[in-house]
């Protein structure tokens, strides 16, 4: 049987908490999110993570076509194909037989259109061609005083966190993944890293 946490928290990460009584979270998922996270923020310049689902999925190994994706897009731009690491979940509404599969990505110096490129190529591997970019909710980005009005904004970007400055809201919302609810199983596929 798949172990499971029905805490609010993970190490030192708040989870994610929606309206509904949660059901857990897998915690072979919880802990390949943070060794994932601890790569990043270790080994990448400027590491960035962003959310995509891809609806019903024609296979659910990613791998190749990640690295064929941004390995052209590095090409496009003229540069190397920076490092990258994803981890992978299939999931499926209550009362739906149709699957959609949630990827969080986490790329070396990634931006607005290197994730929007990321996720127009996933159409491809979608049986109804939508693959999604995932906005993050507003009141999670955060605040900062405008210095030339003194008006308190929001910074950070709407569909991408960068790990340096939101390492645990990036967490908190990565950590979706790992809900029990709708999952078909524990299982996951991710970069292969070893968990210690």
């Amino acid at each position: 049987m798949a172990d499971i946490t029905f805490s609010h928290s993970y190490k030192h990460y708040s989870l994610y908490s929606g309206k509904k009584n949660s059901k857990g979270f897998y915690t072979s998922i919880l802990q390949k999110i943070d060794l994932i996270f601890n790569d990043a923020l270790k080994n990448f310049t400027i590491p960035t993570v962003g959310h995509i689902i891809i609806d019903n999925p024609k296979n659910f190994r990613v791998t190749q076509a990640l690295t064929r994706i941004i390995s052209d897009e590095a090409e496009v731009r003229g540069i190397a194909p920076p490092k990258f690491h994803y981890i992978s979940v299939i999931e499926r509404r209550k009362n739906d037989k149709n699957f959609h599969q949630h990827l969080a990505i986490f790329i070396d110096n990634g931006n607005y259109e290197y994730f929007k490129v990321i996720q127009l190529a996933l159409r491809r591997l979608s049986l109804t061609s939508k693959a999604k970019l995932v906005k993050r909710k507003h009141d999670t980005r955060p605040d900062f005083i405008d210095k030339s009005t003194g008006e308190i904004r929001k910074g950070g970007s709407v569909y991408f966190h960068n790990l340096r400055k939101e390492t645990f809201d990036a967490f908190e919302r990565i950590s979706y993944i790992a809900k029990v609810e709708t999952k078909l199983s524990p299982k996951f596929s991710s970069s292969r890293l070893k968990i210690n």
